[in-house]
């Protein structure tokens, strides 16, 4: 019963206004470069591309049943995670809505003119084309930004194709399998790094704090003398006799000169008594019985 309500929804998106729908719808992810819009779209190219292989080339309900699942909980990842910072992250676009129309607009004109006719087996042309402009749209992405949100938008978007392309060609080497994983882990790594960026001031209405910048004072160098290094105490030459010359001693002291010393200090009113000579402290030791 699955399989034939996906063989009937797969059926809508056969026809070439279908095709130019989604055509349109990945080009307006790059253009208008809006989250919702981005989500949105993502979501509905995956969905829309997997009911058409089920309808043409009779995907097994497993496989069809997984990459559902898959797309809509990496799409569901990043909803919640975009959700809970929408107010703190600002809207950032790379550039002007002009240049990227101008971009879109050259590679639709080269692609009418050039038609370089990408042919797979046991794939329509259609089909072949409609995956090539979608792995374009996938690189413009790429190459404009690096914002964690859009990149996952990006890398969802190159594994469209990749799915599409190994549900026909490889149905029982479990390819699709591993890219619907693949998809849950860009959807978990992606909010992940939505929620981890680092909080705008401005975007949340902050007022800003700025330190004052410091203040260069100019202020005039003295000059001071230079110090000349001290130099080293030289002690007072004692003379030496000279070789061969005589050692001059001085002549000994009289005693009466030594007495007549010893009486001008007795004499003087502030003095301290005089020592007793030789003849007097004699005289005193005998008198001491």
């Amino acid at each position: 019963m699955l399989e034939s309500i996906f063989a009937t929804l797969g059926s809508l998106f056969a026809s070439g206004p279908a095709l130019l729908l989604l055509a349109a719808l990945a080009a307006l992810i790059p253009l208008l470069w809006n989250w919702r819009a981005a989500l949105g779209a993502l979501v509905a190219l995956h969905v829309a591309v997997t009911l058409l292989l089920a309808y043409l080339h009779g995907t097994p309900i497993l496989l069809t049943l997984s990459q559902l699942v898959a797309i809509l909980v990496a799409g569901s990842l990043l909803l919640l995670a975009q959700w809970t910072r929408r107010g703190e992250l600002p809207a950032r676009q790379p550039t002007g809505w002009l240049v990227r129309l101008l971009a879109i607009a050259f590679v639709v004109l080269a692609w009418w003119f050039i038609d370089p006719g990408i042919g797979l087996p046991m794939m329509s042309q259609p089909e072949v084309d409609i995956l090539v402009w979608i792995a374009i749209c996938a690189l413009f992405v790429t190459t404009l930004t690096a914002d964690p949100f859009f990149s996952a938008v990006a890398l969802l978007l190159w594994l469209l194709p990749a799915y599409a392309i190994s549900t026909v060609l490889l149905p029982t080497s479990g390819m699709p399998a591993l890219l619907g994983i693949a998809e849950v882990l860009i959807g978990l790594a992606g909010g992940y790094l939505i929620l981890v960026q680092p909080r705008q001031e401005a975007a949340c209405g902050a007022r800003r704090i700025v330190a004052p910048l410091p203040q260069v004072r100019t202020t005039r160098t003295q000059r001071w003398p230079a110090l000349r290094p001290p130099r080293p105490a030289v002690a007072a030459a004692t003379p030496q006799p000279a070789a061969g010359s005589q050692l001059r001693l001085a002549p000994p002291v009289p005693p009466s000169a030594e007495k007549a010393a010893v009486e001008a200090a007795a004499a003087r009113p502030n003095a301290l008594p005089a020592a007793p000579t030789g003849a007097e402290r004699a005289s005193m030791e005998q008198s001491t019985p």
